[in-house]
């Protein structure tokens, strides 16, 4: 998962590890519903922070965003190996808080400020399946998760992949 908005949050953390666990119905062969959890672990730029503040010192901090969410899937049918798929999830996703300020001379200078608070989320996933037989394939996924009215997350972005059981 990475940033792709909001200059304190791009520029100061990146790429991170993100892992994820979702459960569907299926309605029939094309369409499911489902419900899931994701995670994401975003790490502090040390060096980025040096650069757009030299002399100051950093508090370097991993950040985590917590992201809830039902969705709906579609699967289509390219063959009997390769199906694309498309998902749009509707949730909530929570950063955890970062803040960096420093009081000098009475005057506060804001160096980050990652609030920490639940947003309403919508995201978008397309992606292709892999089916090794009925019951096992694999799933590679590109996802934009946009956080309305997030001041400072904005939209993350990242790709995903994973194992699928029929049962």
């Amino acid at each position: 998962m990475s940033p792709l908005t909001h200059v304190s949050l791009k520029d100061f953390w990146g790429l991170g590890p993100s892992a994820a666990l979702a459960v569907y119905a299926n309605v029939n062969r094309f369409v499911s519903f489902g419900a899931g959890v994701e995670g994401a672990l975003l790490f502090f730029k040390e060096t980025a922070f040096a650069d757009a503040y030299p002399g100051v010192s950093a508090h370097p901090l991993k950040t985590a965003n917590l992201h809830l969410f039902v969705a709906w899937k579609y699967t289509g049918h390219l063959g009997p190996v390769f199906s694309p798929t498309f998902s749009v999830t509707l949730g909530g996703s929570k950063m955890t808080k970062a803040v960096y300020e420093e009081r000098i001379a009475g005057v506060r200078t804001t160096y980050y400020n990652l609030p920490g608070r639940m947003r309403l989320t919508l995201g978008i996933s397309p992606g292709m399946e892999f089916a090794f037989n009925r019951g096992i394939s694999v799933v590679i996924e590109g996802r934009v998760l946009s956080l309305y009215n997030d001041p400072e997350a904005g939209v993350l972005a990242g790709a995903r992949g994973g194992l699928r059981w029929n049962f």
